[in-house]
């Protein structure tokens, strides 16, 4: 995913690493104390240049250096809101973790349905995060290479094969401290996961979260149908909106 200007490579993991924490707090109901937490974490490992508080505000000099600052931390904090809610929603949570293109719906009569199946296969899962962490400027220019040293136009199955191969062996180079990075957010997701399975009815929380998803879930599917038919596909849906007291 692509990275906003403020947002360097390693604070965009960080966001990663907190994919599943954020999922969480939508489910709980409490997305307000976990922003807020995480605001003042990240101004902690990243703090802006200047500090406010050391300000002693007795000239004008020093007013309008607070004012400043705390513009600052406005739009920071308006920017880091901003990528949770954008990036690392509901849907990117979901997305990373379906890894299977015919996600099936499982239900038992004692336990809470999944509309998607979750269960990550270890390998594949780690390094659908990394990709996400570290695609734009790890992964994207040894692909833009590849693709123009191929000798033939490739298919769109082929790409996907090289950038496939290019993300696997790029993970695998990689330092001993963003794997960890990657290894934690991953264990985070599988915590959700675990979580949400053990759930009871549906709420209209679920069905939104369900509603986020099945692009995703539908796009992995559908890509690999057209990679197999040659055709392309159309799928229109309506129903309920959980959002609107279930009005169509």
């Amino acid at each position: 995913m692509a990275l906003p200007s403020w947002c360097t490579p390693k604070q965009n993991a960080w966001f990663v690493s907190q994919l599943a924490k954020f999922h969480q707090a939508h489910l709980s109901n409490t997305v307000g104390t976990f922003l807020a937490a995480s605001i003042k974490e990240f101004m902690r490992l990243w703090p802006l240049p200047e500090c406010a508080e050391t300000f002693a505000g007795n000239s004008p000099e020093d007013v309008a250096k607070w004012a400043k600052q705390n513009v600052h931390y406005q739009k920071r904090k308006e920017q880091i809101e901003n990528r949770f809610k954008n990036k690392c929603g509901k849907a990117s949570v979901v997305a990373a973790s379906a890894t299977t293109a015919s996600g099936k719906q499982l239900a038992t009569s004692n336990k809470k349905k999944i509309i998607f199946n979750l269960r990550l296969q270890r390998h594949l899962g780690v390094v659908q995060i990394y990709s996400q962490c570290y695609y734009p400027d790890r992964i994207k220019p040894n692909v833009k290479k590849a693709f123009m040293l191929a000798p033939t136009t490739l298919s769109h199955g082929q790409k996907l094969t090289i950038i496939n191969k290019i993300t696997h062996s790029k993970f695998q180079s990689e330092t001993k401290e963003i794997k960890a990075e990657v290894l934690d957010a991953l264990e985070q997701l599988h915590e959700v996961q675990a979580k949400a399975s053990l759930r009871g009815e549906w709420t209209p929380e679920d069905y939104l979260d369900a509603i986020d998803a099945a692009p995703a879930l539908l796009n992995r599917f559908l890509s690999d149908l057209t990679q197999q038919t040659g055709w392309w596909f159309t799928i229109i849906a309506g129903g309920p909106d959980p959002a609107d007291r279930g009005n169509i």
